[in-house]
C-alpha cells in the first residue's frame, strides 16, 4: 500500500526573501491535547534565547503622562547613552523597553536615583520574566530614602528589612550601608505605590 503523500500548501516553495518585511521564518509544531483543550507547551528552552536578549532590560514610563515614542526614545538617549543603550522598544503607548549592552550599563541607570520627565516622574524598572504590565504593578515605583541617624545597631539585613517595610517592599541597601561605611544615615531601596 503506498504511503498518503504528506498534503502541500502553496506557501511550501515560496520565497521568504521577497516579502519587503519578512523577519525569521517559523514552522508548525503540533499542538498537546489535553482533555477537551489543545494547547501549547513552551518549555524554558524554548524561551531561554528571548530571556538572555532582555536580561538587561529596563520598563520605564512617565506617570501621568504619554509622550509619543520618539520624544521618549530621544529624551532616554540623551539621559542614559553613555551606559551603551543597545535599543529601544515600545511595549504599550506608555510604556518604553530600554536594553543595554551590558548589564554594568543597566545597573548604572537603577542606581541613578529618581528621573523626571517634563516635572513628572518618569519611573524605571528593572525587567524580569515574571512581569506583568498591570496597572498594579506599573504603579509601584523604586525610591532611595536616608534613614538619618539611624543606630548602626539596626543595621542588619533583618533590622533594615523591617524598618524599610513600614514604608514599603525593601529591594536592597546601597552599598555604603551594606559595608558600614558612611554610619550618618542608612540608605534603601523601597518599591512603594503610587496614586494613579
Amino acid at each position: 500500500m503506498e504511503e498518503k503523500e504528506k498534503k502541500k500548501s502553496v506557501w511550501d516553495n515560496f520565497d521568504i526573501g521577497k516579502i519587503s518585511n519578512a523577519g525569521y521564518k517559523v514552522e508548525f509544531i503540533s499542538p498537546k491535547v489535553h482533555g477537551d483543550a489543545t494547547v501549547c507547551e513552551i518549555e524554558i528552552e524554548d524561551i531561554r534565547s528571548e530571556i538572555e536578549y532582555w536580561k538587561n532590560t529596563v520598563v520605564c514610563y512617565v506617570l501621568g503622562a504619554f509622550p509619543h515614542f520618539n520624544v521618549l526614545n530621544s529624551y532616554v538617549q540623551r539621559l542614559w547613552g553613555k551606559h551603551g543603550i543597545n535599543k529601544v522598544s515600545i511595549l504599550r503607548n506608555e510604556i518604553v523597553l530600554v536594553r543595554f549592552d551590558s548589564e554594568a550599563g543597566k545597573n548604572k541607570v537603577i542606581e541613578g536615583g529618581i528621573y523626571h520627565f517634563d516635572n513628572k516622574p518618569f519611573i524605571v524598572k528593572v525587567w524580569t520574566t515574571d512581569m506583568e504590565f498591570t496597572r498594579e504593578e506599573l504603579y509601584t515605583m523604586p525610591i532611595w530614602i536616608r534613614l538619618p541617624g539611624l543606630d548602626f545597631k539596626y543595621w542588619s539585613p533583618k533590622g533594615l528589612s523591617k524598618i524599610g517595610s513600614l514604608v514599603g517592599k525593601p529591594l536592597m541597601v546601597d552599598k555604603n550601608t551594606e559595608k558600614k561605611t558612611r554610619l550618618n544615615f542608612a540608605r534603601m531601596l523601597i518599591e512603594v505605590e503610587m496614586e494613579a
